[in-house]
Parts: structure tokens; C-alpha cells; sequence
């Protein structure tokens, strides 16, 4: 169906991954271009061996500008897809942080069989027409589209920056990074749902403003697909420090077989007090994160004080003690934190 927009309107799709593709691209098409590769590792050499600028132009196409730009490919608009092996991205993860940050990653469970005998065809037809619509109506980067947030979806949009904010602080490393980005990629992600949704009404106005639901569906496709999806891919890939020590509490607590755990029993037993105590709430938030711990609420005290004390979740005797683990295994979280 792309060879068929392509063909009526102007190239869009490249399989070459040198910079001076993309320029011819860039240069063809005012409305950006797409860099598909089926077996996207050897794209990964190829931007090793690029010299900075080029480099650069791979970042800043992630924004494109619609300002006077010293090349074409400076200020165009260009998209990546393709598919890799997990271990392959550890090369993506430490040449390219800043192009891994700017990632979408899915990496689903195997589907169910289903047989193609009997199956409905798929309306090719349809799919096309609305490509071509909304290939119509997009505009160039000169004259672009606008796609204005309106004040309901505002709303929805700041309460979700608000609990990104809250996130980030718990984040380091490449998810660090990534969770930066997510603020700018829910946006997009809207403008996204809101073109497909307008392709299929038929209407000849342009496409209305982004409210509530479409800012709402966004946020549910990021935090509950992609989210998921980038952090475990980070835990495996690219581990932090922080994951390391979780790692290792997590297997300390679950030798130990215990309920209740304080802060600085986890920092003086668990990680021989090889960090501080701020680093230790780190690695507390991590394993809370993956439903292995939960904090005991204020009004827990010892001998008159409160105490920073932490409920291990029993499930943890069932899993190997890791919590990347924990996520994959949907381990429950700790009985007193269900319902919540």
C-alpha cells in the first residue's frame, strides 16, 4: 500500500541507511521520509561510522525544524522502523544513547496460531483510502498540518507530565532517558490516533483538535505498551547499577525467606554496604516497582519512631528473585497493596 501512495505522490520509503539516502529523500519529498529495514543491525555499523554531523542530523530528525537549515536532511522529517535481535541493541544502547532514548520498542509474546483457511481477507482497499487521505492532508514541513491541543486535553496532559515528573525521579540510566522523552511522544502518539481516527470518518473538514480522549489514549498506548515493553528491554540490555543491586537484594531477601524488611537491613546485609542510603532508596523504589516490596504506611513505628520498613511480597519464594523476573512472571503485589 506505501508503493502505491509513493506512487502517486513521491518517494517516501528508503532501505539505505547512509545519511546522503535520506538527503535524496528529504529533498524529493517535503513531507519527510520513512528508513525501513527488515534487519536493522547493520544499521547500527553503518551510524558507528558516521562522522558527528551525520550523526546529529539522525537526532535532530526526530524534531524536524521548518527553519533555513544548512541541508536538506537537517530539517527533515524521518522515521526508523525495523526489526533487530534483542542482543544487537546493546550496540544501539552504548554508541547511540541519545537515538536509543528516541526509540519505540515492541517486543511481543508469540500470537496464538490461527489458521488462514476460513480467515476474512483484509480490507486492503480501506487501509489505502485512508492512507491516501490523510497522505493528502498532512501538508509539508514548510506548511504543516496543525493539530492544536484543546483545554480538556491540556488537563489530561498535564496530569500525566505530573506523574512522569514524580517517575523520573526514581529513573536513571537509559530509562532516565527514555522517560524524558515521553512527554513529546505521547503528543505525537495523539496527533497519531487523531489522523487515523479522522481518516475513517469520511469528513472534508480537517481534523479537529486533540481533546481529552485522544490525549487519554495516548498516554494508555505509551505507559501500558511502550513503557513496558522499553524498560524490561533496558533491564536486559543495558542494566544500571541500580538494577544490579536490585538483583541482588532481591535474591538476598528471597534466601532469607523474610516478611519485613528495613531500609538499612537491605543496605547493610542484603548489599554488604557497598551504598549509601540514598542509593539503597533506589534500589527500594526498583523493587517496589516490580511488586516485590511495598512500604509499610507512616504509622508503622519502632520504639516510638518511625521506621522506613518495606513488606516483602511471599510470592517472591516462587520466582527466581529478580526483578525483571517478577514483571515477566506478573507476580502479584503484596496482599495489603491489592485493590489499590
Amino acid at each position: 500500500m506505501l508503493a502505491t501512495v509513493e506512487e502517486e505522490m513521491q518517494a517516501i520509503v528508503v532501505d539505505d541507511a547512509q545519511v546522503h539516502r535520506i538527503d535524496e529523500v528529504a529533498a524529493a519529498n517535503a513531507r519527510g521520509g520513512l528508513l525501513w529495514r527488515d534487519e536493522a543491525g547493520d544499521w547500527f555499523t553503518c551510524l558507528k561510522a558516521e562522522d558527528d554531523r551525520r550523526r546529529r542530523l539522525w537526532l535532530q530528525s526526530w524534531s524536524a525544524g521548518s527553519s533555513a537549515p544548512a541541508s536538506v536532511a537537517e530539517s527533515a522529517a524521518v522515521s526508523i522502523l525495523g526489526a533487530v535481535q534483542p542482543e544487537q541493541l546493546g550496540r544501539l544502547f552504548q554508541d547511540a544513547e541519545d537515538l536509543a532514548a528516541r526509540t519505540l520498542y515492541a517486543w511481543p509474546h508469540q500470537p496464538p496460531f490461527r489458521s488462514v483457511v476460513g480467515s476474512p481477507s483484509p480490507d486492503d482497499g480501506e487501509a489505502l483510502s485512508r492512507l491516501r487521505r490523510i497522505a493528502r492532508k498532512v501538508g509539508t514541513l514548510r506548511d504543516p498540518l496543525m493539530l492544536l491541543v484543546d483545554e480538556r486535553g491540556l488537563v489530561a496532559l498535564d496530569g500525566f507530565m505530573a506523574n512522569l515528573h514524580a517517575a523520573l525521579r526514581e529513573a536513571e540510566g537509559l530509562e532516565e532517558a527514555w522517560l524524558g522523552k515521553g512527554r513529546g511522544t505521547v503528543v505525537r502518539l495523539a496527533g497519531i490516533l487523531e489522523l487515523l481516527d479522522w481518516s475513517a470518518t469520511g469528513s472534508s473538514s480537517p481534523p479537529g483538535h486533540i481533546g481529552r480522549e485522544r490525549i487519554e489514549g495516548a498516554v494508555a498506548l505509551w505507559e501500558g505498551y511502550f513503557r513496558p515493553h522499553a524498560t524490561g528491554l533496558f533491564m536486559r540490555t543495558a542494566p544500571t547499577t541500580t538494577e544490579v543491586h536490585a538483583r541482588r537484594a532481591a535474591r538476598w531477601l528471597r534466601s532469607k525467606g523474610m516478611t519485613c524488611v528495613t531500609r538499612e537491613q537491605v543496605r547493610r546485609d542484603g548489599l554488604s554496604r557497598t551504598v549509601n542510603a540514598s542509593d539503597t532508596d533506589q534500589v527500594l523504589y526498583r523493587l517496589r516497582s516490580a511488586n516485590i516490596l511495598r512500604q509499610m504506611p507512616d504509622g508503622w513505628r519502632a520504639q516510638g519512631r518511625p521506621t522506613n520498613i518495606w513488606e516483602v511480597n511471599p510470592a517472591l519464594a516462587h520466582t527466581e528473585g529478580l526483578p525483571e523476573k517478577a514483571e515477566k512472571a506478573g507476580i502479584n503485589p503484596p496482599p495489603s497493596d491489592r485493590g489499590k
